[in-house]
């Protein structure tokens, strides 16, 4: 039963996040103007100067996050600086400006996006050996998830032709920025190493840059090991939706699910005040990884995980393998789902009517269940057994060529 905090809540945040992308986008706009300017006064005042630089680790995200993608960063920072026999600086250690000139022999470079692609291009072009972290699929999707009209799409894959409607994620950007980086990375391809986390990736990556160079590395977060298994015998609710509520995520088709099934209890663990009203069997609570949501993982019996993009990993997907809970995900052929085996997760194909199905069927049976639940927790223990000293010395053998 929605009430009045909620009500309060669901338009506190529709209105964060409408102020948050009006703020980006007229910074972007900003910077790229003060950029400009000073590119053009420093050509008239001032030589351009050459700077030396010799190890860097380029990005521009706030560590202090630790869920999916920023998770593995604050694990293969560490690493990095304690095994990697060279010394790497930041960014912010060089005071790094766009009118000058870099000569840089080895650049680490994660998630482009936020550093912009006019600074990543400069970054990549001026470096003579590359790793290129894979976080998702900014290599050929300007959306970074590639999803159209609510399925994966490779539209772009052979070459870049996005629809009209597709526009820039998750930060603003320019079209010819977008181009000329994809440019950069195939004309650089040669010296750079893609680290990416599935073997589907390993192959969208082939068909992009065949020269390139590609290493398969575990997607691990220093969250991942400290999760248990707890037995619950009393399940509160049908389904949750373990994911943030983008229309790439799946958030859409957990909406049809719910709406194709009107008798089973689902959770979704944010507000949306609209789908409150329309949606009687869904209960709206915003909760995360720190203020119950395993909890309510726990009392679940199947967790949705239904990312319709062509994932190179799932963070919620491996917590929620790591809890020994049974999980549900689109089996999309060019994604993280191709690695796990049939018995750990339950793979949905898109389809509402077969997936609604399927998924009835599976509810009736707890013991079936518990046995995913299980086996999903073995898969996922395997996967992220690490050795993060072999893995930086791949590293510091490809830099060092």
């Amino acid at each position: 039963m929605i009430n009045l905090k909620q009500i309060l809540n669901s338009f506190w945040i529709k209105f964060k996040k409408i102020i948050s992308k009006m703020i980006l986008i007229t910074n972007y706009h900003i910077n790229n103007i003060i950029s400009h300017f000073n590119q053009k006064l420093f050509k008239l005042f001032f030589k351009r100067k050459l700077y030396n630089i010799k190890s860097l680790f380029a990005f521009n995200v706030d560590l202090r996050k630790q869920d999916g993608a920023y998770g593995w960063l604050n694990y293969i920072i560490p690493n990095i600086n304690k095994y990697s026999n060279y010394n790497f600086k930041n960014l912010e250690d060089i005071n790094f400006k766009h009118y000058h000139d870099y000569k840089i022999e080895r650049l680490l470079i994660f998630f482009p996006q936020s550093l912009g692609y006019e600074i990543s291009s400069k970054l990549i072009k001026s470096s003579r050996k590359i790793i290129f972290f894979v976080n998702d699929n900014v290599m050929f999707c300007k959306r970074s998830y590639n999803t159209a009209f609510n399925k994966e799409c490779l539209k772009c894959l052979p070459k870049y032709n996005p629809y009209n409607s597709c526009d820039h994620f998750p930060y603003p950007s320019k079209d010819s920025s977008y181009i000329d980086f994809i440019s950069t990375l195939k004309s650089k391809s040669k010296s750079i190493l893609f680290v990416c986390h599935s073997s589907s990736h390993v192959k969208i990556i082939n068909s992009i840059f065949p020269i390139s160079k590609i290493f398969k590395s575990k997607h691990i977060s220093p969250t991942f090991k400290s999760i248990k298994v707890k037995k619950n015998k009393i399940y509160k609710y049908d389904f949750l939706f373990h994911a943030h509520m983008l229309q790439s995520k799946g958030y859409f088709y957990f909406l049809k699910l719910a709406k194709a099934n009107l008798n089973l209890k689902f959770y979704m663990p944010d507000y949306d005040l609209l789908k409150n009203f329309f949606y009687k069997n869904i209960i709206f609570d915003r909760k995360n990884w720190s203020n119950g949501l395993q909890e309510i993982i726990y009392e679940t019996k199947i967790i949705l995980c239904t990312s319709f993009w062509s994932a190179n990993f799932e963070g919620s997907v491996l917590k929620t393998m790591l809890m020994g809970k049974c999980c549900a995900i689109i089996k999309n052929t060019n994604s993280f789902s191709m690695d796990i085996p049939n018995n750990s997760i339950i793979k949905l194909s898109g389809n509402l009517i077969k997936d609604s199905n399927l998924l009835k069927k599976r509810l009736k049976n707890n013991t079936e269940i518990e046995k995913m639940g299980k086996n999903a927790r073995i898969w996922a223990m395997k996967y992220i057994q690490n050795n993060p000293k072999k893995e930086i010395k791949v590293l510091d053998n490809f830099l060092k060529c």
